[in-house]
């Protein structure tokens, strides 16, 4: 951990030709050694540690973490991925975040911020997506192949794209490629093979495509106990679009969105219980906003509570503090 942190501290005061001030962490035992100390001593850092077992001290870092953990999760499992590719997936993730607006820098991106460029987007692909890098007319025969399918891993700093090859476990950069962002790697079957997943176009044409049967599982399937009492139709025998519909559907779901609560009667009335509690407790206190200070934003959680039996019990709604923006 030390000699990363050494060649991380090197690279921002060269790039940003300044001194690094005051470094926060945890505690753990990684950032306690004696050279970890030596150095920062030396240089002049102030060290703060923040307490044991209280991450809120120190929640932006911590909610940016779990962000790099959801994305890769994400990302692994959206392609297939073995696990151990995780590393892979997490720095080009941090690509990605670096490369959003974010409201912490009034809507500027991390990368703009740090170097005075716009970055462009233009060039990012699905992680895990297979890519045809070009073979040079001097590296194969007259009847061979002009491509190889690979698999997109990640971003160079020159801007082309990072690739690997299963068959010989090898990393290669490469610009002159065509990524199939529709298209997975096939770990299964002994010769690799590409599987194609459906992809809707914008005129709501849908690709043809062919998966393999013997990627089908084989294991048994349950019904879930939350439909016991239910009639169960197959894809497609439901074609209606109304609002009636709708709201039946979104009735035994758990909302993403206070838009999409709204839609729904006992939604509505758990926002208004917790509404009323929070007034009754005098939850807060309205005051005027501090000078050069950002306000810390609020969202709406959703949660059914269910029986044993897998019926609703409880429609609960939580209206929390993004306390990881102070």
């Amino acid at each position: 951990m030390f000699s990363v942190f050494e060649k991380f501290c090197a690279r921002v005061e060269r790039q940003a030709d300044n001194r690094l001030k005051i470094l926060r962490t945890s505690g753990g035992g990684e950032y306690k050694s004696r050279e970890f100390n030596k150095f920062c001593e030396e240089k002049g850092i102030v060290h703060e540690v923040t307490a044991p077992y209280t991450p809120q001290h120190n929640g932006l870092a911590e909610r940016r973490n779990r962000m790099l953990v959801d994305m890769t999760r994400c990302m692994l499992k959206g392609k297939g991925l073995l696990n151990g590719y995780w590393g892979e997936a997490v720095t080009t993730a941090a690509y990605i975040l670096n490369r959003c607006p974010t409201k912490r820098l009034r809507f500027v991106t991390p990368e703009e911020s740090w170097s005075g460029v716009k970055p462009h987007v233009q060039h990012l692909k699905i992680f895990g997506s297979i890519c045809y890098r070009h073979i040079l007319d001097e590296k194969r025969k007259k009847l061979d192949d002009k491509s190889e399918p690979l698999i997109l891993i990640g971003y160079h700093p020159t801007g082309a794209y990072k690739l690997y090859d299963p068959e010989r476990q090898t990393v290669v950069i490469s610009r002159d490629v065509v990524v199939d962002e529709t298209a997975s790697w096939s770990w299964e079957e002994k010769e690799n093979t590409v599987t194609h997943i459906p992809c809707v176009l914008e005129d709501k044409t849908e690709h043809s495509v062919a998966v393999s049967e013997n990627r089908r599982t084989q294991r048994m399937r349950f019904p879930s106990t939350r439909l016991a009492g239910h009639e169960v139709y197959g894809d497609g025998v439901i074609t209606g679009t109304g609002e009636l519909v709708h709201q039946a559907l979104m009735a035994d779901t758990e909302p993403i969105t206070w838009k999409e609560a709204l839609k729904v009667r006992e939604w509505r009335n758990a926002m208004k219980e917790e509404l009323e509690a929070i007034e009754k407790n005098r939850t807060w206190e309205l005051v005027t906003l501090p000078q050069d200070k950002l306000p810390i934003d609020v969202k709406w959680v959703f949660k059914l509570k269910l029986k044993p039996n897998g019926s609703v019990a409880k429609y609960k709604a939580k209206l929390v503090a993004k306390g990881f923006l102070q």
